[in-house]
């Protein structure tokens, strides 16, 4: 039973300290300005920027042709 209660209190005991950064945190975010919103057409129209897509598209593919030849080359290794 000792042994329980020594581990209890090695488990409990950290849970009482403070956390300096996210009381820092805190109170930095409480002197900010809250976010701007935007309106979601607005966030379309930038994600719609001619290239982006294209260039993104292009290394997706590339990773997933990747990843499928990979997979192949495991499904080929023999089994232990």
């Amino acid at each position: 039973m000792p042994r329980a209660a020594v581990l209890v209190l090695c488990v409990l005991l950290p849970a009482c300290a403070g956390f300096p950064d996210v009381d820092a945190a805190e109170s930095a975010l409480a002197d900010s300005p809250p976010p701007q919103l935007l309106p979601t057409e607005d966030l379309l129209a930038r994600a719609a920027i001619p290239g982006r897509a294209e260039v993104a598209g292009e290394s997706v593919a590339a990773r997933a042709a990747r990843l499928k030849a990979r997979a192949a080359w495991l499904r080929a290794m023999p089994v232990r």
